[in-house]
């Protein structure tokens, strides 16, 4: 009670209450706190003791973090996230099997609750693979539980991190009851980790930090990343994958410096680049996938 009060005196004297007060019943808001509490009715979690629930969205069986305020709260609302993304890169997918033939592999890097995976696997289901990579362990957790839930099988979900070189990185344990935007988080090696540019200031754990290269994939059709400005740290990582296996590329761009990827990627050959709101594709010269 006295953090409500002390926020709204904040806004007051900031002259944001208004603003706050128009934010805090849109109807947007309104939405998600109605299905938010219907969720707590249903799991009988009236003192929000659990902040991971189960619901059916359009990507099947999805483990959810209530207080999420960025992706969970999306799927939540409207049962999706970036559908139309998703199926960009579905249509991709199923232009690598018409190509290449079965045995199609994505790469899900930074799969947060697996909306992607999800997609992805279930598009695949009887001729392609992903294996799928997210830092944050009880996140991991919950894209397993949802793996689990949709019965599917032919997804490996790797709780590491992904970089340039091998060795630890350091991920904060954080109080999933918060209300904040997980999928922000960003790490940065031995200083603070950040969400949504605020220093995340809790304990940490040591979670692998690993190279793409290592794990001598045979063939790779796609690589989405998306982990929060160490996207080219991963595509270092991954220098053997890129030269060998000629993947198409699908990275977040809003967080890194796009001048020094595009750099790097046209050293390895890719020369083709079609920008997607805060998002880039990357093709290599040698690809048989036309956009």
């Amino acid at each position: 009670m006295l953090s409500i009060i002390s926020k709204l005196l904040n806004k007051i004297k900031n002259k944001n209450l208004k603003k706050y007060i128009q934010w805090k019943f849109s109807p947007s808001n309104i939405k998600f706190a109605t299905k938010v509490c219907l969720l707590k009715i249903k799991n009988g979690n009236f003192n929000n003791k659990l902040p991971f629930n189960v619901i059916n969205s359009s990507h099947g069986k999805t483990i959810v973090n209530i207080n999420d305020q960025y992706i969970s709260k999306e799927v939540i609302s409207n049962r999706n996230w970036e559908i139309n993304e998703v199926n960009f890169l579905k249509s991709i997918l199923i232009q690598s099997r018409d190509k290449y033939g079965n045995g199609v592999v994505a790469l899900d890097c930074g799969a947060n609750l697996g909306v992607h995976t999800l997609e992805f696997s279930r598009l695949m289901k009887d001729w392609g693979y992903v294996y799928s990579f997210e830092p944050q362990r009880q996140i991991f957790h919950s894209l397993c539980g949802s793996l689990a839930l949709n019965d599917i099988k032919n997804v490996i979900v790797h709780n590491v991190a992904l970089g340039a070189e091998e060795g630890v990185v350091n991920v904060p344990i954080l109080d999933y009851k918060e209300k904040k935007n997980y999928g922000g988080l960003e790490l940065n090696g031995n200083t603070l980790s950040k969400i949504d540019n605020q220093p995340v200031l809790t304990d940490h754990e040591e979670v692998s930090l690993i190279k793409l290269n290592s794990f001598k994939f045979l063939r790779v059709d796609l690589i989405k990343i998306d982990i929060e400005g160490m996207e080219l740290e991963a595509m270092i990582g991954a220098e053997n994958i890129l030269v060998k296996l000629k993947p198409v590329i699908f990275y977040e761009s809003s967080k890194s410096d796009e001048t020094k990827i595009k750099n790097y990627l046209k050293s390895k050959n890719y020369t083709q680049y079609i920008n997607l709101e805060n998002n880039t594709l990357a093709i290599h010269k040698d690809s048989k996938i036309k956009l």
